[in-house]
């Protein structure tokens, strides 16, 4: 098969492992259920699962195997599919708690500083304004102390959403350089 979409485009290699992986898991199915299968239907089937993970599409064909009397259809893959893009133990950029528990503790920490008060004095929600400037902040500061440059995205001055008051990207950079955290602590 080339290495080429039904466009006539050059597949990019996310899209290349994709097509590779389906071009594997159908012939596999079709070998199973002696189906003979062409190119062309090939094609339709890597075109109409492009959008899962090779880890989807190996899983699902796997469940296939097992579950389906005869050649899956394309929406009897679909169904078989896991939610998840990756295998549970993925360790990547997963997060392992939720972010707002990872940036908490960098929010009380930096609060006196930024708003001239205690993090826990915030009067939820009647300033919700505030709480939400100062969780912005502590998330730019998590980004810089995982050696992020959020200047690339945000320019050298933004604010949050309320307009609560412009921040200086140069004055969290100063705070983040005071404290080092493991990488555990930045991402959960």
């Amino acid at each position: 098969m080339s290495k080429r979409d039904s466009d006539g485009k050059k597949r990019s290699p996310g899209q290349e492992e994709i097509w590779q992986t389906t071009l594997e898991c159908i012939k596999k199915l079709a070998t199973h259920f002696n189906v003979e299968i062409d190119a062309d239907q090939i094609q339709v089937y890597a075109e109409q699962l492009a959008n899962l993970s090779p880890y989807q599409i190996e899983e699902a064909s796997k469940r296939c195997l097992n579950e389906c009397e005869f050649m899956p259809r394309i929406v009897d893959i679909r169904r078989r599919a896991p939610e998840n893009r990756q295998p549970e133990s993925f360790t990547g950029f997963r997060q392992r708690k939720p972010l707002l528990d990872v940036i908490r503790p960098i929010a009380e920490e930096i609060a006196q500083e930024l708003i001239g008060k205690e993090y826990r004095e915030i009067d939820f929600p009647r300033e919700i304004a505030l709480e939400s400037y100062v969780f912005f902040c502590a998330n730019i500061v998590r980004y810089m102390r995982m050696g992020r440059r959020p200047e690339q995205w945000l320019g050298e001055k933004t604010w949050d959403p309320k307009k609560y008051k412009e921040v200086e990207l140069a004055h969290l950079r100063k705070i983040a350089a005071r404290r080092s955290m493991t990488m555990e602590e930045l991402t959960g």
